[in-house]
């Protein structure tokens, strides 16, 4: 097993709270599922994976759309100014019982700094990068161990391995 480095624990820490937050405000998950966010490391809502997304000459060109099958909530964190890069806008739809401002639209501001909570068993994509580099810190949780080390834990022991989370569809709209 293990922990999340040392220096990764304040910033998930807050990150956690920011979710619980969004949650609290706009679906419930959390209090439908009665867990603990953040969790203990074996219980409760858990660091799943922390990626670096970069989009660039050398990097990803676009991300098609997709759900993070697994995992309860998505946090994207801008790290680029948006004038570092054109194209690669973050692309959602809609979400039954969602407000707008937790939606990925047009008009809806996505900058350096800014962290977009979604479920994430929502579809969700970013479109084509045409330019400069974008990157993006991406933490996803679910109801599982701390996952650690250089891979996405797919199974509820915390190992390489097939599983499935759960999000109780009367608690986000669907």
């Amino acid at each position: 097993r293990g922990s999340l480095p040392v220096a990764l624990k304040p910033l998930v820490e807050r990150i956690c709270a920011h979710v619980a937050r969004v949650d609290t405000d706009n679906w419930g998950v959390l209090a439908a599922l009665q867990l603990p966010l953040p969790g203990d490391g074996v219980h409760g809502v858990n660091v799943r994976s922390v990626e670096l997304h970069e989009y660039s000459e050398r990097g990803r060109k676009e991300c098609a759309t997709h759900t993070d099958f697994g995992s309860l909530f998505t946090c994207d964190i801008l790290l680029s100014d948006t004038s570092d890069f054109e194209g690669g806008r973050m692309l959602a739809p809609t979400f039954a019982g969602s407000p707008p401002h937790t939606c990925f639209e047009d008009e809806q501001p996505f900058e350096r700094g800014d962290a977009l909570v979604f479920l994430s068993h929502k579809p969700h994509a970013v479109g084509a990068w045409r330019g400069g580099t974008r990157r993006t810190l991406v933490v996803e949780l679910w109801d599982g161990p701390t996952c650690v080390g250089n891979h996405r834990c797919m199974g509820s022991s915390g190992e390489e391995r097939g599983g499935s989370r759960r999000v109780p569809p009367q608690a986000d709209g669907s």
